[in-house]
């Protein structure tokens, strides 16, 4: 669990998240790239299958236990599907437009070695286009999580070498926006808004906190440490 880069360095890899994963050479920067271009849109992408499943009327599936239509507020979804990273996660309508996603597992972060167990609750709102980019789709997003890993085997998980971190968007009413403005059929979200924030332990002790802020273009986020 990285996060040893320098401040302000600028991404370079294509400026579309969700469809798989982008990479840089900078350890706690790609971690927390892992977490925005990985697992939330992961979260995001089992959610718009989701939804387009009770769209079709689709009363069984082999991905998700299905309750009503997911657009029902009250009404409770769930991954089942075991190839899924996120077997196991709820999506749950809480209002119009609103959904709560929550996740408790092993999710991997690039390479199989690299499965430690994870936790996000996620709150995504559908994003509201100005006139002048009525084409615009995406998701507004809060999030909070937190992920375990160690230096050992498994035999040694809860010892004093283990980290942890915890992230989300921190602030009560903070936002981010993944938005794709290339129009429907167009696969995943070429722009993004809001900050994304992590603190790392060791055992109890905080070794780092950091902030990846996107302005825009992915590629253009700026890494943030020590703040």
């Amino acid at each position: 669990m990285a996060a040893a880069c320098m401040r302000g360095d600028y991404m370079s890899e294509p400026d579309i998240v969700g469809g798989r994963i982008q990479t840089n050479n900078q350890e706690g920067r790609k971690y927390m790239m892992y977490i925005a271009d990985n697992l939330v849109t992961d979260v995001l992408d089992e959610l718009e299958l989701a939804l387009s499943i009770s769209e079709r009327g689709i009363a069984n599936s082999a991905h998700f236990s299905i309750d009503r239509a997911l657009t029902k507020v009250g009404s409770t979804w769930k991954v089942k599907a075991d190839d899924s990273q996120l077997y196991g996660m709820t999506l749950r309508c809480t209002a119009e437009d609103t959904w709560q996603m929550e996740f408790e597992g092993d999710y991997v972060f690039g390479s199989e070695e690299n499965q430690y167990p994870t936790q996000l609750s996620l709150t995504a709102v559908r994003y509201v286009p100005a006139e002048e980019e009525s084409i615009a789709q995406g998701w507004v997003v809060t999030l909070s999580g937190e992920r375990r890993e160690w230096n050992d085997d498994q035999k040694n998980r809860g010892s004093k070498s283990d980290y942890h971190c915890i992230f989300g968007t921190r602030t009560i009413g903070k936002t981010i926006q993944y938005i794709n403005t290339r129009g429907n059929g167009a696969k995943g979200w070429d722009q993004m808004f809001g900050d994304l924030y992590m603190t790392v332990y060791k055992a109890d002790e905080t070794m780092d906190v950091c902030c990846l802020s996107f302005e825009g273009s992915p590629s253009r986020a700026t890494f943030l440490r020590g703040i």
